[in-house]
């Protein structure tokens, strides 16, 4: 017979462990269902800001600007477009990194856009969407008197 002790860090470790597998699992999970949505690739989205405006900025190499889509409804920001596959038929390829097809990115905004004057600029592979502030969501800076 023997005495078992228990050291109540291997237990948190334990514990530790087994929430890493299941945050693995749901990964896994999301990114299996993510390829049967109709989009086929991501790109990705900077989001800025400075005293003026909010900033979109998505990498979109290989497209040029008729290849793009911008549109604002309801409070949403929709980007879409397709990427063809550059490559010919008939070609063997024995690894495939470059994402193309179909891609849609919605961004919810702040009440505070001037949706009016919302402005997209394409160069070089790069959209910037640029959305103003309203006055009101613009910093104020007073100068208080001191006496």
């Amino acid at each position: 017979m023997y005495a078992r002790i228990l050291y109540p860090e291997s237990e948190l470790l334990n514990l530790v462990e087994g929430m890493n597998r299941l945050a693995s699992r749901v990964a896994r999970q999301n990114a299996q269902e993510a390829s049967f949505r109709k989009t086929a690739w991501t790109p990705p989205v900077d989001i800025a800001e400075d005293d003026q405006n909010f900033y979109l900025i998505i990498e979109l190499p290989g497209l040029d600007k008729n290849d793009v889509k911008v549109h604002y409804e309801n409070g949403v920001l929709t980007i879409k477009g397709q990427k063809a596959n550059r490559h010919q038929d008939g070609l063997v390829l024995h690894r495939q990194e470059i994402p193309f097809g179909e891609f849609e990115r919605t961004f919810k905004l702040p009440e505070q856009i001037e949706v009016k004057n919302i402005s997209a600029n394409f160069q070089r592979g790069v959209l910037t969407v640029t959305l103003p502030k309203a006055e009101e969501a613009r910093p104020k800076q007073i100068d208080v008197e001191i006496k």
